[in-house]
């Protein structure tokens, strides 16, 4: 030994230090990727499992569908139709694991159609088996498209699993490699490390030992070693071969609670440690260091029961020493408190709880936010529009012009309150899409139409390019016409005398609306903050133009969610050109096809017109084949006629080409539900006042239906509104009474005085326990119900209600400033006039319902 070898020694020990730390930032790398590189392994394994089961399912529809030709069995059907059951869900499997692939959601749009089409091929069949016979359905099988579109189903299937195959076996040679990466560098780091720090060990005791006559020396060298480890931030314990500790450092002592004491002690006595998970003693691992010779890497999930009671979570690894010779003569152990990571990950899920929770608060305050801020609206526009029409019958018209201007202004500010609230809602993720396929030229008109004014009052003209080849697209109408509407209306805004031209142009898969004007334009720092919230161009614009800046913020992220954009470019004084990119249809939306025939079970031939006697149609809208069919003849039996549609977008479509007297209304159907078509029924002006009969389903088949379903008006209310609505409930015995439930005063001496002009009798409820006294005195004609209000609201209100039997035919419409969401019109039931309980009642009582409801519209 040379006199340096003390120095080398500690550079060594500090070099193994280092390289510790680096293996063990390395091994949680290694681990995390590994992980990650399974989770696909496994998402992959899934999407094979799923277009196989798809393809099963298709073929089982198929194998069903040709025993029933040859044997004519109803029996053979059944694997057909639990086939049909069951297909729509495997191909929504697909589609949710795919949806991170854009190759195969082409692929999968292509095997949507393809099985729709099957199924549909297959079901033309089956119709023709059981009308015409088997040899008409035997030639129509013959002719082979069936066979080729099932052909086409297994390539495209094959496709989409071949994909899948070699994403899966590149992602498990990366797993692999994963793998053997982290096993490598553990076991190489953990090995370099511990082994060097026992080379070290070893080296600084062997010069100890050269240098026992030197006991000065001898001394400062252990008090080095002692500072150096010591220094560590782990803990170290040093046991020999009998597992006898022979040393530790401070943050060992610390860690164990052996302040004092421990050398010479059994290493189990003094590192004791017990599973996280069981709780059950846990062998360390100095033994099996000593057992198998070799590096113990790092583990985890273990609990250091400490000397005097107390419990830290550690990690924990050890590592032979040995002799010149190779001898085992003891292990050294370390071990770390992991109990600040422990918090970071408990202060992490907490932190994520709260955030989630923040986030369904903000949801609640927006819902209650629309009702504090509307009812004050509600009375202001009101009572201008009462003031300006008994300021007219008296005579005082100087007086109308300012309450014109007043009235204007209650409903400036509703705009703005809707534009911050469905801003609010977009960015909370409370703003759904109600997508519908509509033809491109009709809807540009009727926005063309609308705009009409606006432009008219700068004196602009405007010329429109939308030729009709452009065809239907598919996206939500409702918000797309909101969007062309604020380009149009800013482009009008900001010009005078000038010319508002819209191109519509249809490129591939795309299509855009381009809108044009030759007002004053921007600047390139202008157009940089145009889709800000509450932003203009300037200052200056803002105090010339008016405005909020809130219409093109909304505008884009509606585009946004439809799979779109906005674009502009713009110079000063030259105009501005702003472009809506929208797709054709929607990502991950089947592409429409043309509106399946309707079958012909209600007797009439081919050459009928569409449009019967609405006085006698009832439109049946539900998913279930054997539903519609028993609806129909239920119908037929009492004299009416029924047309039926499969789902809600057809439902839809047929109602407005029918008008129907009535609509019964399927709530759980695949795709667009019950509550969305409700929905869309009562935002449509010519379909809002068609009674609709929501209709419920168990599972032997048994029907219940809840009659007369949900009427909103949302404040504030339009007095012609509440006329109509008012119209559709005649009473029977004049005098008509109305039951007014309202917390807010000034609401209701305003709907007060609205419903005495139209002939009512007002009785007046501040909340629903008084609602409910009112009721005992004497039963209404009808009730306006409030939701929010303070006592008792309106949702408890309509449950007491619903529990007396006599009160359950007293019509409800409700009347509210809140934002309806889909679990408040559960709590209301839909809000329904009459509810008929799965399996309570028999068919009279059903089609007496019908009848009583058709009455009663007959009669207005």
């Amino acid at each position: 030994m040379t006199d340096s070898t003390p120095y080398w020694v500690g550079v060594g020990f500090a070099l193994v230090l280092l390289i510790l730390l680096g293996d063990g930032v390395a091994s949680y790398r290694n681990t995390t990727r590994m992980a990650d590189r399974e989770q696909w392994v496994t998402h992959t394994n899934e999407v094979i499992a799923a277009l196989e089961s798809t393809l099963a399912t298709v073929t089982d529809a198929e194998t069903g569908q040709r025993g029933f030709l040859i044997t004519g069995e109803p029996r053979y059907l059944e694997p057909y139709d639990a086939a049909l059951s069951r297909v729509n869900n495997e191909l929504s499997r697909v589609r949710m694991l795919i949806r991170d692939n854009p190759r195969q959601q082409e692929r999968f749009s292509r095997l949507d159609q393809t099985v729709a089409a099957k199924l549909e091929e297959m079901d033309t069949i089956l119709r023709l088996r059981r009308e015409q016979g088997p040899e008409i359905a035997l030639a129509k099988l013959r002719m082979g498209r069936g066979r080729q579109l099932m052909e086409d189903t297994r390539v495209l299937v094959r496709q989409m699993m071949g994909e899948e195959q070699s994403l899966l076996t590149a992602r498990e040679q990366e797993s692999r490699r994963s793998f053997r990466t982290a096993v490598a560098t553990n076991l190489v780091g953990s090995g370099i490390g511990v082994s060097g720090l026992a080379l070290a060990y070893l080296l600084f005791l062997r010069e100890l030992l050269s240098r026992r006559k030197a006991g000065q020396v001898l001394y400062q060298q252990k008090e080095w070693f002692r500072t150096t480890l010591a220094s560590i931030g782990d803990a170290v314990i040093v046991t020999d071969d009998q597992s006898r500790v022979t040393y530790m450092n401070q943050v060992a002592r610390r860690l164990t609670g052996w302040v004092d004491g421990g050398l010479g002690e059994q290493v189990d006595k003094v590192f004791s440690i017990v599973s996280e998970a069981s709780r059950a003693p846990v062998e360390g691992p100095v033994g099996r260091v000593l057992r198998e010779g070799v590096v113990v890497g790092l583990g985890n999930h273990t609990i250091l029961l400490c000397r005097g009671g107390g419990e830290v979570p550690i990690d924990d690894s050890g590592a032979p020493i040995r002799d010149d010779e190779g001898i085992l003569v003891g292990v050294v152990l370390v071990f770390r408190d992991v109990s600040q990571r422990r918090r970071e990950e408990e202060a992490l899920n907490l932190a994520k709880e709260a955030a989630e929770g923040a986030n369904r608060t903000k949801s609640l305050f927006l819902a209650n936010m629309s009702h504090e801020l509307r009812t004050p609206l509600n009375a202001v526009i009101g009572y201008s529009e009462m003031l300006q029409e008994e300021a007219q019958e008296l005579g005082v018209s100087k007086l109308v012009p300012d309450l014109e201007k007043i009235n204007t202004a209650g409903k400036h500010l509703l705009s703005l309150i809707n534009d911050v609230l469905d801003l609010s809602k977009i960015e909370a993720g409370k703003m759904d899409l109600y997508v519908e396929t509509f033809f491109i030229p009709d809807a540009v008109k009727e926005v063309a139409g609308t705009v009409a004014p606006l432009l008219a009052k700068n004196g602009n003209t405007i010329s429109i390019d939308c030729p009709e080849a452009l065809g239907n697209m598919t996206a939500d109408l409702t918000k797309l016409r909101q969007s062309l509407f604020n380009l149009l209306s800013n482009a009008s805004k900001f010009t005078t005398k000038g010319q508002v031209r819209l191109v519509v142009r249809r490129e591939a898969d795309q299509i855009s609306f381009e809108v044009s004007d030759t007002g004053i334009g921007m600047n390139d720092e202008q157009i940089d903050r145009l889709f800000e919230v509450f932003t203009q161009a300037d200052p200056s614009t803002t105090r010339r133009f008016g405005g909020t800046g809130l219409g093109l913020a909304i505008s884009l992220r509606l585009c946004q969610m439809m799979g779109g954009d906005i674009g502009v470019r713009s110079q000063p004084g030259r105009g501005s050109t702003f472009t809506i990119t929208l797709p054709v249809v929607p990502p991950g939306v089947p592409a429409p096809s043309e509106p399946a025939r309707r079958a012909e079970i209600s007797g009439s031939p081919r050459d009928e017109p569409l449009i019967p006697d609405a006085r006698r149609v009832v439109l049946v809208i539900d998913d279930d084949a054997d539903t519609r069919e028993l609806m129909r003849r239920h119908l037929a039996r009492e004299g009416f006629r029924a047309e039926t549609a499969s789902g809600g977008k057809e439902g839809l479509r047929l109602a407005r080409e029918l008008h129907p007297m009535a609509i019964t209304l399927d709530v759980m159907m695949q795709g667009m539900d019950g509550w969305a078509v409700l929905s869309a029924l009562k935002a449509d002006p010519e379909l809002r006042d068609i009674p609709v009969i929501m209709v419920t389903m168990v599972s032997d088949k048994n029907l219940g239906f809840a009659l007369g379903a949900a009427e909103y008006l949302t404040k504030p209310v339009e007095r012609e509104r509440l006329a109509q609505v008012l119209r559709r409930y005649p009473c029977a015995k004049p005098p008509c009474t109305v039951l007014l439930v309202e917390d807010d005063l000034s609401t209701r001496q305003m709907m007060r005085a609205m419903l005495e002009k139209e002939g009512w009798l007002v009785s007046e409820a501040e909340h629903g326990q008084a609602a409910l006294v009112r009721m005992e005195a004497g039963l209404p004609s009808l009730i306006l119900l409030d939701l929010m209000m303070p006592e008792m609201d309106g949702f408890e209100f309509v449950e007491k209600l619903r529990q007396r039997t006599e009160w359950q035919r007293v019509p409800v419409v409700v009347l509210t400033a809140k934002d309806v969401t889909p679990e408040d019109r559960l709590r209301l039931n839909g809000s329904v006039q009459r509810i008929l309980h799965k399996g309570a009642q028999d068919r009279t009582e059903l089609m007496a319902e019908v009848r009583r409801l058709v009455s009663s519209l007959c009669s207005t």
